[in-house]
């Protein structure tokens, strides 16, 4: 286990795609004793298993969310991200269904954004999953990126 350098880990529930079932990267860990908490909270934007991912901690906040779907445009609160300079990659999810590569190039590149790689979530089959990841080609377009978060697109807030 990942986490176990950082203190006992009590319990992991990984989050997962409603469709299939699979692991979607997000997961809660419970430690044992706030000391082995923080410590991984320290760890938050380290490289992850020297491949160029980094690990995103954050402490979990109750309640956080908001049943109604308010978001950014009605005056619902967004978490805030934690940035790693340097690091140009980000999972954007909630993309609408029928959306294609050009168009989410397109809707980037309204806030001058230029994408160095994109790469559309699809499932075996090949159809569209909802989610992509995309490589910026800047820290500048990373930052400009980011200000679209929680906007909406036909309706979903990506």
């Amino acid at each position: 286990q990942y986490f176990s350098e950082y203190g006992q880990v009590e319990r992991i529930d990984k989050l997962t795609f409603n469709d299939s079932g699979r692991f979607n990267g997000i997961a809660f860990v419970t430690f044992d004793s706030g000391r082995s908490a923080k410590k991984a909270l320290a760890a938050s934007g380290h490289a992850f298993y020297d491949d160029e991912r980094y690990l995103v901690v954050r402490k979990y906040v109750s309640g956080g969310g908001n049943s109604n779907g308010a978001g950014k445009k009605n005056g619902g609160a967004q978490l805030p991200i934690e940035r790693v300079k340097g690091y140009n990659r980000v999972y954007v999810g909630n993309l609408p269904w029928q959306c294609r590569e050009e168009e989410v190039r397109e809707w980037f590149s309204g806030v001058g954004c230029k994408i160095k790689f994109l790469r559309m979530g699809a499932d075996k089959e090949g159809n569209f999953r909802g989610f992509a990841h995309l490589h910026f080609a800047t820290d500048e377009c990373m930052d400009k990126a980011l200000q679209l978060n929680g906007e909406y697109w036909d309706g979903r807030q990506v």
